[in-house]
């Protein structure tokens, strides 16, 4: 049988403190309507996130997946990792965002959290990432065999409320998201 992935592309600014609940309602409901054997996110394995918490409190397995800085630093990655990734502009009157998607360096950190992801005797998984690395990561676990669920976590009505809508763009080979800003930089 193809393991099968929940993949959840999410906002950063709340993996670990979701003030509102929201994302915390939205894993407990996922997990409660799905048989999950493991929970993965795109985290190291000594940060506490609201799904790492949500797992514990449910006897659920996670593990942090994403590089350590000199995993990063071994794979020749580091210095890329360290430009900039965003930048704010102002369009039609609001602050916006606009964040970059570096396909060399994510893509090796993709195939990385692949690597730590898929377990022998482990049928069902939730993978939890940023939403830039949402349709990238569900092409790659798809070229592995794997029966892909996504849901883009910023495309639901809670999180549009409140944080505006995120647009996702690729032209010319180049990638990029951009949401207003809640403050003037």
């Amino acid at each position: 049988m193809a393991p099968r992935i929940i993949l959840l592309g999410i906002d950063h600014r709340f993996q670990k403190d979701d003030a509102t609940g929201n994302f915390r309602t939205m894993l407990l409901t996922v997990l409660s309507g799905s048989q999950v054997d493991l929970i993965c996110e795109e985290a190291t394995p000594d940060v506490s996130t609201v799904a790492r918490q949500t797992a514990g409190e449910l006897g659920k397995p996670w593990v942090g997946v994403d590089m350590s800085t000199e995993e990063r630093i071994r794979a020749g990655i580091q210095d890329e990792l360290s430009k900039p990734r965003w930048y704010p502009f102002c369009k039609d009157g609001v602050w916006v965002a606009r964040s970059f998607y570096y396909p060399h360096a994510y893509g090796i950190r993709e195939e990385y959290w692949i690597s730590r992801v898929l377990r022998p005797g482990i049928e069902s998984y939730l993978v939890i990432c940023g939403a830039m690395h949402f349709d990238p990561l569900a092409g790659k676990f798809r070229q592995k065999g794997c029966v892909v669920e996504g849901i883009n976590v910023c495309a639901q009505e809670w999180y549009v409320n409140r944080f505006g809508p995120l647009h996702i763009f690729e032209e010319n080979g180049e990638r990029w998201s951009e949401q207003r800003l809640d403050v003037e930089p």
